[in-house]
């Protein structure tokens, strides 16, 4: 069923396209036609003052449509305009062979190329070609019958225009038609663009509000939590559990923010603001927390960042890049080492985040930063993770300019590889920047 507004769509889209087309055609047959007949007069000088009237007549019929059609118009009326337009030059040019018994051979050949042509460049449908194809017909009757000379066998001219006019009015038919299914395809498509737009839309604002909603409370746990680790009248046995409340609130905090963040990376809505920082000193507290959090393991965590390596980028979007990696190698390495190392390499910045974990099967490997997909040997299903950390880590380092890859070994580990540009690609950087 094809939306309601493409019929008025279709109309206005279809009267401008006829219309520019029809007033690009008949200045071209008007060139052509004065070339003709200064050939035609130095063949017969005789002829020269009604070649003249001839070619003054189609000019004023030119210079009419180009008049009514200064403004938008839609169709039918442009399909009329160009429909009378056509039959009224070739009428023109029918009287005037008549007058003079002018060869029909070059007059038959201009009117099959008003039809085709016509056929193929003016979208104004089957009826209307059929009707100029009549009065096409009629014109060069009227010539002959006025005196015109023909070729020895008439009806063969007369089949060869019929075959003409058949055929263009079939091709009108299917190039309207084929338009009217492109036309109501893209109008489906763009009502459906406007549907994933205000779906959008609405989940930005869910977003938005949970994130408000999940914050405070948030904030007020960790908060709590914080104070009692700070209290020595806490009791060892209580400090690491409460310290646990506080740090799996603080990860919780840090889950909610993403999946905003991630919303609007993926609706392009997410701002990028450019500073040049010192690396070390911008993913410093990360390595506190990564410490943290691999406490309980044998697990030995190195960090080969220099002090002095500087970065011209986005500093959120580079700790956020930093953080789901470690996340990432922290979730999946119970034992053994993890590796964060970085270092100037083709004008830009390379960071690499290498652990001994589980390792990526090679199958796997194309998936990982696909949204929510998660890569859990069998019988580890509880290990933790939402599945948009690595889709996160693809999404911004895309918005930073920069490129990523993993290389990866059952059992073996995983590296992953980023690169961020020496600076941020022209596309992100506001009029500000």
């Amino acid at each position: 069923m094809k939306p309601p507004q493409v019929s008025d769509e279709f109309a206005r889209e279809t009267g401008d396209l006829t219309a520019r087309r029809c007033r690009i055609g008949l200045l071209v047959y008007l060139l052509f036609a004065a070339a003709g007949a200064v050939a035609e007069w130095r063949v017969y000088p005789q002829r020269g003052s009604l070649l003249l009237a001839t070619l003054a007549v189609e000019a004023v019929v030119v210079c009419a449509v180009l008049l009514t059609t200064r403004k938008p118009i839609t169709h039918p009326k442009s399909a009329w305009i160009v429909l009378l337009a056509s039959v009224s030059v070739c009428s023109i040019l029918a009287l005037y062979n008549a007058a003079v018994d002018g060869d029909m051979l070059y007059v038959l050949l201009t009117y099959m190329s008003f039809m085709l042509v016509a056929a193929m460049v003016i979208p104004w449908g089957a009826g209307f070609q059929l009707a100029m194809n009549v009065g096409i017909i009629a014109d060069y009757s009227v010539a002959l019958a006025g005196g015109a000379r023909t070729g020895p066998v008439p009806a063969y001219d007369f089949l060869a225009i019929a075959a003409g006019a058949v055929i263009s009015t079939l091709g009108a038919h299917y190039v309207e038609e084929y338009r009217r299914r492109l036309f109501a395809q893209a109008a489906a498509l763009r009502q459906a663009n406007r549907s994933l737009e205000a779906a959008t839309r609405a989940r930005m604002e869910l977003l938005s509000g949970l994130s408000h909603d999940m914050r405070t409370p948030l904030s007020v746990v960790m908060g709590y939590a914080e104070i009692l680790v700070d209290d020595p009248a806490l009791s060892e046995n209580l400090r690491q559990p409460v310290h646990s409340i506080a740090r799996e609130a603080k990860e919780l905090l840090y889950l909610v923010d993403s999946v905003l963040d991630l919303a609007r990376l993926e609706s392009g809505r997410l701002p990028f603001h450019r500073s040049t920082f010192r690396l070390a000193e911008l993913v410093q507290p990360l390595r506190e927390t990564t410490t943290d959090l691999l406490r309980d393991r044998s697990v030995h965590l190195r960090w080969e960042i220099p002090d002095t390596l500087t970065v011209d980028s986005d500093e959120g979007k580079v700790r956020e890049i930093v953080r789901n990696l470690l996340s990432n190698a922290v979730k999946y390495t119970l034992e053994g080492e993890i590796a964060i190392s970085a270092a100037p390499n083709d004008g830009g910045t390379d960071i690499v985040v290498a652990d001994t974990g589980i390792g990526i099967a090679p199958e796997h490997l194309d998936l990982i930063f696909d949204p929510f997909h998660r890569v859990v040997p069998e019988g580890d299903a509880h290990l933790p993770g939402s599945g948009f950390g690595l889709y996160m880590v693809k999404l911004l380092v895309a918005l930073v300019g920069g490129t990523i890859d993993v290389q990866s070994v059952p059992n073996g580990g995983s590296t992953f590889h980023v690169w961020l540009p020496p600076q941020p690609p022209s596309s992100v950087l506001s009029p500000e920047s």
